[in-house]
């Protein structure tokens, strides 16, 4: 091959390249000009279309089924993670943290709850009842009143939580009252 020819033929081959390229650039660009569906030629979609859009295609938020097909949850389940309105969650609830310090009351069994109701100080201190979470001082509580069978008064100083507008109570301290009659 002379000189001529090579140059020839590379000429032809950068030109070959620069055409493709061209062609390439002209295609992404008619791309990028072409209208969404929801935009008329030559408007800009206001905010309202945008966000209609979006929420369009947004998935529904379908209950949790049972893991067996035709089995409801237990009541014990639906009692823990969604409270009905009841005397617990009447009045204010107390803040996460709060401290119950050597307040007196009795263990009471409530559906699937055990539930202390404090007594009244006879100086319109009307608490609602707290559910007791479970630990080694429920227990004790238990088994001193029999199953909440027995009327046996407590003295509880423990920590509130809250969750979905319940106070919950953890014992940390429990100690019983003794009844001695007329040897107060």
């Amino acid at each position: 091959m002379t000189p001529k020819q090579i140059m020839r033929r590379e000429l032809t081959g950068a030109a070959v390249t620069s055409a493709l390229i061209l062609t390439v650039a002209s295609w992404l660009s008619a791309a990028a000009q072409e209208p969404t569906t929801s935009q008329a030629a030559g408007e800009q979609p206001t905010q309202e279309t945008i966000l209609e859009e979006l929420l369009k295609d947004r998935p529904i938020n379908a209950p949790i089924s049972p893991t067996v097909p035709g089995q409801a949850p237990a009541p014990a389940e639906v009692a823990a993670t969604q409270p009905a309105e009841t005397e617990l969650s009447a009045g204010y609830l107390l803040p996460d943290g709060y401290i119950v310090s050597k307040r007196t009351g009795r263990l009471v069994r409530e559906a699937a709850w055990w539930v202390f109701r404090f007594e009244s100080d006879g100086k319109a201190m009307q608490d609602p009842p707290m559910r007791l979470l479970p630990c080694k001082w429920l227990e004790h509580m238990e088994s001193a009143s029999a199953g909440g069978t027995r009327g046996v008064r407590f003295v509880v100083t423990g920590r509130v939580t809250a969750y979905r507008g319940l106070n919950y109570l953890l014992c940390e301290n429990v100690l019983i009252v003794h009844d001695m009659g007329n040897f107060k």
